[in-house]
């Protein structure tokens, strides 16, 4: 495998490469390093993290490395929990925001932080800690990456060059408590809430959640924590339109924004 030039290799042993060779595991020491060659490697001890990108990672990104996913990284290898997805609070209550690519869970993060008052938490990569019933999600990110047509929606003064650019949010300055997840899937009955049951609501979490080989242990640990999550925390799959008019996205604002604050019962 062709690798950029990044630190120092003596002692290094990779346990991890997945199949397409984007991306390893190894430990140095008592580091674990985390590579895509070719372009970044993360390499974490105990608190101390390190960040070394090569020639052609985009220069762009690193804030956002260094904002999100290296402090993700921190907490997963020290116990705690990471999602990929999107997280805002209002006061200490929070609703994890997860689905597949395009589902819109950045978008909606920014709709409910620039309509309903909400505050990021983090966007792409969240992260915190599980007490056995309790999701509480770090504050991490100042910002939501947005594509174009959401920046537009959203009437912020971004005119991006790139397919997503950071737009500028106020961010929450305490951990919050996850009251729901919600999956996003586009749809056409927009503003439909599902309870999510069983093995439905495990497969939602098993999607979301970021499990890591690190070792045997920790793989049975975050499949009971997977678990755990699914029997304590609700879990809603939410339809939102693919496109918003003002009145569409007022509404699913309010639908959202219901549930955080808890104004109606939770489907069942």
């Amino acid at each position: 495998m062709s690798t950029a030039s990044f630190g120092a290799e003596a002692n290094l042993r990779w346990f991890f490469e997945d199949a397409s060779s984007l991306a390893r595991i190894g430990r140095q020491g008592e580091a674990y390093v985390f590579e895509w060659p070719e372009f970044l490697r993360i390499t974490i001890r105990g608190a101390e993290v390190t960040i070394e990108p090569s020639a052609e990672f985009p220069t762009r990104l690193l804030s956002k490395v260094r904002k999100g996913a290296a402090p993700a990284l921190v907490r997963y290898v020290s116990g705690g929990v990471a999602f990929h997805g999107a997280c805002v609070s209002m006061d200490d209550a929070a609703l994890l925001f997860v689905g597949t690519s395009g589902a819109g869970k950045s978008t909606t993060a920014a709709m409910m932080c620039a309509r309903a008052g909400a505050r990021l938490l983090a966007d792409d990569a969240v992260a915190g800690t599980f007490d056995g019933r309790t999701l509480v999600i770090d504050p991490l990110e100042d910002e939501h990456w947005l594509t174009r047509d959401s920046i537009e929606a959203l009437g912020a003064a971004v005119s991006p060059d790139e397919e997503k650019a950071p737009v500028r949010t106020e961010p929450a300055i305490s951990p919050a408590i996850v009251k729901a997840i919600i999956a996003l899937e586009v749809g056409e009955e927009t503003n439909a809430i599902e309870r999510l049951h069983g093995r439905a609501a495990v497969e939602t979490i098993l999607r979301a959640m970021v499990r890591l080989p690190l070792d045997q242990e920790r793989m049975l640990r975050d499949f009971d924590v997977m678990l755990a999550i699914a029997k304590h925390i609700p879990v809603l799959r939410v339809l939102r339109p693919a496109t918003f008019s003002a009145t569409l996205e007022e509404n699913f604002v309010a639908c959202l924004r219901n549930l955080l604050e808890d104004r109606h019962a939770q489907p069942r």
